[in-house]
């Protein structure tokens, strides 16, 4: 702000408050862009768009993983190995 209200002053200040605010627009655009993006690379996404669709377009968070050295469930302990071999050499 100047002391006598010099014009070019006043639009130099306007222009840069303008640009501001254009910057700021796609500042939140490339965030929105970016959260999309991290969105559909998802491995699940199909799964969740598909109960979104059917859960009227409300979309589902997906599960937490259970950890690697987490017990497994009753029924899926791995099968024992066989009791016989192949001999692909004989």
């Amino acid at each position: 702000m100047s002391l006598f209200g010099c014009r070019g002053c006043e639009a130099k200040s306007a222009e840069i408050r303008r640009l501001g605010e254009q910057l700021k627009w796609f500042e939140e655009q490339v965030d929105r862009q970016n959260r999309r993006l991290l969105e559909v690379a998802d491995p699940r996404i199909n799964e969740r768009l598909v109960q979104a669709d059917r859960l009227d377009r409300r979309p589902v968070t997906a599960a937490p993983r259970a950890a690697p050295d987490a017990p497994l469930l009753p029924g899926t302990e791995p099968a024992p190995p066989p009791a016989w071999e192949v001999d692909v050499e004989g």
